[in-house]
């Protein structure tokens, strides 16, 4: 009787450790398990409320343990303790955490499951955007990586505190240069980590809107826009500006104080474009 209940016991232990180590690891699997659960494609369907993403035909389903899981129900994520984000859904993506300080995704669109291991995951403004600069922390963790290559293009080498999604082939990035944080480089780079060349005296404010990207002279501080080329093609002229907008236009302040609005070759337009 005795040894039957020092049995039981150590039975009880051993599946109270199966389970706890199973719910715990259940998050990650295996690749071809991830390759098996990526295959089909349905509509995204969240609490009954259907998203239509790019004519993906995907489900993801939240039920009252946090899971995702896919049309035959194989678990994509799965734990008691987990936090999920859906406000990238529209990019395909699903972020999930333990701690919510450390995130990983689902990339639903091309199949993979990142490790919790990012405190910033940024898609940009375009849903179909295949580089995603994800931020490992410190003092220069930010790199990219492609969805679809399912690799870093380029590993993390920037600073998390500045930076914009490609546009035009190019990226604004923030290189720290010590501890301090109070010397650093700002520069743009191409997708192959090749840094723009300019003069000395520019600094690039911002990515490209309209193939224009605004930057300012040291020398001057008076700001102008460049090029996907990198030439001056606005000159720099300017006390202060904004980015171009959607429609082609940019405000600009004159030196003498009065602000203005130019088109992306630098004609002053009406300075009643807004009404």
């Amino acid at each position: 009787m005795f040894s039957d209940n020092i049995l039981f016991s150590i039975l009880y232990i051993v599946v109270f450790l199966f389970y706890s180590l199973h719910n715990y690891s259940n998050i990650y699997l295996n690749n071809e398990q991830k390759e098996q659960n990526f295959k089909k494609n349905i509509n995204f369907s969240i609490n009954e409320k259907n998203i239509d993403v790019n004519d993906r035909d995907r489900i993801v389903i939240y039920d009252d343990f946090c899971s995702v899981v896919d049309p035959e129900r194989n678990s994509l994520l799965n734990s008691e303790n987990i936090i999920i984000n859906d406000s990238k859904l529209n990019s395909g993506i699903v972020l999930f955490s333990h701690d919510n300080f450390y995130w990983g995704y689902l990339d639903l669109r091309n199949g993979y499951i990142s490790n919790e291991e990012y405190i910033h995951i940024y898609i940009g403004e375009d849903p179909s955007n295949d580089i995603l600069a994800l931020d490992m922390g410190g003092f220069n963790g930010l790199g990219f990586f492609s969805r679809s290559k399912k690799c870093w293009i380029i590993d993390p080498q920037y600073s998390g505190e500045y930076y914009t999604e490609f546009s035009y082939g190019w990226a604004l990035v923030m290189k720290i240069n010590n501890e301090d944080e109070d010397d650093y480089d700002i520069f743009l780079i191409d997708k192959e980590n090749n840094k723009m060349i300019l003069g000395d005296d520019l600094v690039p404010l911002n990515n490209f809107y309209c193939e224009r990207c605004r930057v300012y002279s040291k020398e001057t501080g008076f700001q102008g826009f460049i090029d996907p080329s990198g030439s001056v093609v606005i000159p720099l002229i300017y006390e202060d500006a904004w980015d171009f907008d959607k429609t082609g236009f940019a405000r600009v302040w004159l030196q003498n104080g009065n602000m203005e609005y130019i088109d992306i070759n630098g004609a002053l337009v009406s300075t009643n474009k807004e009404e």
